[in-house]
């Protein structure tokens, strides 16, 4: 049984389906191990599930252990002797303390791994955002580079092309010419000068 739904319900007596031989640590591995759990575990769980046996002899025998250690499974591991009194509950609380400690180191592994990946994505993309802010300021200033170049041009080049211009030939013949004018009144009468006593 686990969270994402339950598994297919077996009903094992102490000999095989079809009662050939006893159950023994051979054929625990084959109708157990390998017919039920190993199918039902991976359809529910994943590949990373915990198995829980008791200290029954097939589950202890040499080849079991070898079984399971060569299919890379974890098993809750119990007491030699369970006595139910104080020794339970200590022994229910360690292998709880130890299920949760495995599921978090799991599961902190897992996200330690999703974080360094997503952290080398945003490097890269904080990467791409800076060689694009680079090359649109660069784009920026060559623009207004090439606009000022462009706007002396024309106007130099007016400059020399356009001499009827009235503003140009203003500034040019008040620089270099000086002009003295005297204006005359002849309308104006004329005063004797002071004569001085």
């Amino acid at each position: 049984m686990a969270a994402s739904g339950t598994g297919s319900l077996v009903f094992i007596n102490d000999v095989t389906q079809d009662r050939s031989s006893r159950m023994n640590s051979e054929v625990f591995r084959a109708a157990i191990l390998c017919a039920q759990i190993q199918p039902n575990a991976a359809k529910l769980i994943g590949r990373r599930f915990i198995l829980q046996m008791d200290n029954d002899p097939k589950h202890k025998a040499k080849a079991t252990q070898e079984f399971i250690k060569a299919k890379k499974w974890n098993i809750l591991e119990w007491p030699r002797s369970l006595v139910m009194s104080a020794n339970l509950t200590q022994a229910l609380e360690n292998a709880i303390k130890k299920v949760l400690q495995d599921y978090m180191d799991i599961w902190n592994k897992n996200k330690t791994t999703e974080d360094d990946k997503l952290q080398a994505k945003l490097k890269a993309e904080d990467f791409d955002y800076v060689i694009l802010y680079l090359m649109v300021m660069i784009g920026i200033f060559s623009f207004i580079i090439v606009a000022i170049l462009v706007s002396t041009t024309r106007s130099k080049r007016h400059k020399y092309l356009d001499d009827q211009d009235p503003y140009s030939t203003y500034i040019a013949n008040d620089f270099h010419e000086t002009k003295t004018t005297v204006l005359e009144n002849p309308g104006a009468k004329s005063y004797p000068a002071p004569v001085s006593s």
